[in-house]
């Protein structure tokens, strides 16, 4: 009888998830050690992602932030276009939320993609300044002298659904106050 790749991952998944979850801790692990040691510029990575799957949300923010923080060019998009400011704080949302993640994998090998769930006062507050450091070379460092509910019409009024900016000004307030991100 055949079986699809499906199916038979489905089946191993169900007699042993902690082997499966200990293999794919591994493999994103080999998979991040890869991209460190790897000489091609992260630009080229993205792009070769991008052109392997055009709806990569992952790249795709990577792509916006980047693009705003190195080239004066395209500030007036975010400016301009209809969304376009809203597109940019979810794309550095977003780019945090990663950063987050890729910092407690290397701080914490033994307990790899668990970030979530975890806390780490000292990790926490080089990625705030990290992640400040990413909102001011974006230009939008006036956000974070917002109110939260300053900031919410704001996103609101320029075209965010309500979910959106919750989570946005639940970020900021991580950003300003402390805490842990959820990825």
């Amino acid at each position: 009888m055949y079986r699809s790749s499906e199916e038979v991952m489905r089946m191993k998944i169900g007699k042993d998830p902690l082997g499966v979850l200990k293999l794919l801790n591994i493999a994103a692990r080999v998979g991040a050690l890869s991209m460190q040691a790897s000489k091609e510029p992260l630009s080229h990575r993205v792009s070769g992602r991008l052109a392997r799957d055009p709806e990569d949300d992952w790249a795709v923010c990577e792509v916006i932030v980047d693009g705003v923080k190195n080239a004066d060019s395209l500030i007036p998009i975010t400016t301009e276009i209809p969304g376009g400011r809203v597109m940019l704080h979810i794309a550095m949302h977003e780019v945090s939320m990663h950063l987050w993640a890729e910092m407690w994998n290397e701080a914490h090998p033994d307990q790899f993609g668990m970030g979530r769930d975890g806390e780490d006062i000292a990790l926490m507050s080089v990625w705030r300044e990290k992640v400040l450091a990413m909102i001011k070379e974006c230009h939008e460092d006036a956000i974070l002298a917002m109110t939260p509910e300053k900031y919410f019409d704001q996103l609101t009024t320029a075209g965010a659904s309500e979910e959106d900016a919750e989570i946005l000004v639940e970020w900021i307030s991580l950003i300003q106050v402390g805490g842990t991100p959820t990825t």
